[in-house]
């Protein structure tokens, strides 16, 4: 299987929405002047964002974890003997995995 550049990582809206409340957070402060706002940023962006990212990644084997093997094997068959292309596998994929969590 290969990943085109313009593929984001499983994780890009995690980092963007943390990476984003950092930055809200630190320019308010700022903005307001407010004693000690500058610690926002190490903070945010040295904790914060790698914590919420690590999070999301052990989130995200779990579900992989609970998901049925053999209907991930099925899908991963059906891709490898052509009888579906890359973005109808990440469907399938996900279709699996969004089944197994609702269990």
């Amino acid at each position: 299987m290969h990943r085109h550049v313009t593929d984001t990582p499983p994780n890009a809206s995690v980092a963007a929405a943390a990476s984003m409340g950092v930055l809200a957070l630190g320019l308010t402060l700022t903005a307001a002047d407010v004693p000690l706002a500058w610690l926002v940023w190490p903070l945010g962006y040295g904790a914060a964002l790698p914590l919420a990212i690590g999070y999301a990644d052990r989130r995200r084997r779990r579900e992989i974890e609970d998901a049925d093997p053999t209907d991930i094997e099925a899908v991963r068959r059906r891709y490898v003997e052509g009888d579906i292309d890359e973005r109808e596998l990440e469907s399938e994929l996900e279709r699996t995995l969004d089944a197994a969590e609702a269990r």
